[in-house]
């Protein structure tokens, strides 16, 4: 009898302590701008929402082409020209904007890598999506498509990467290979080891400006 009130109580602190903490804010801002490139190598997020409601969320419009993006910040609403600044984050996804485009930052360590949705056009007229991947140097250089000949060029002073990049990838698509039990993406793990070889360890942390 004891022991089966023991395990209620023990039931009962556990579903309170679940409640609790899923009701406990967010201190990590989930949306906000990034006004510059500098904001978001510090991660400096202007407007930052913890938490997304009526009074506190991002308008995009991307669906409707508009050059907005709205911020409603505890009601008050402030528009930004997607020309003017370097991007936003949404749901916790950091964005870059580039031209009419929003590329999605996949992981900004060494250099940045993006991901960005297209539309293709397949047999029949049936559309599919397809997520294309692109890189830049840095938060503020060109992006560009992220392929071996690619890389090749922006690091054409990197001998043991162009090296490395010709070894460990056969094609292009394995450039994203994630290595689940490192928690890293092969391609950055495999730049970070040609530049530690040549004596110069770069901040790998952050996007270089």
């Amino acid at each position: 009898m004891r022991s089966t009130r023991i395990s209620l109580l023990l039931a009962t602190v556990l579903v309170v302590t679940s409640v609790s903490a899923s009701i406990v804010p967010s201190t990590e801002a989930v949306c906000g701008i990034y006004q510059t490139a500098a904001d978001f190598a510090q991660k400096k997020v202007t407007h930052a929402i913890n938490a997304v409601d009526e009074k506190n969320h991002l308008s995009l419009h991307a669906m409707f082409g508009s050059s907005k993006i709205d911020v409603v910040d505890a009601g008050v609403k402030t528009s930004y020209s997607r020309s003017e600044i370097y991007g936003y984050k949404d749901n916790g996804v950091d964005y870059r904007i580039a031209g009419e485009n929003a590329f999605a930052i996949v992981d900004a360590s060494s250099f940045v890598l993006y991901s960005n949705v297209k539309v293709v056009l397949g047999m029949k007229g049936h559309n599919t999506k397809e997520t294309v991947y692109y890189f830049s140097k840095d938060a503020n250089s060109e992006i560009k498509e992220l392929t071996k000949d690619n890389l090749k060029v922006a690091y054409s002073d990197n001998k043991r990467f162009r090296y490395y990049l010709d070894a460990f990838f056969k094609s292009d698509k394995d450039l994203i290979a994630f290595d689940a039990q490192a928690k890293e993406y092969k391609l950055k793990f495999v730049y970070d080891s040609s530049v530690k070889e040549d004596g110069s360890v770069k901040n790998v942390y952050k996007p270089l400006l």
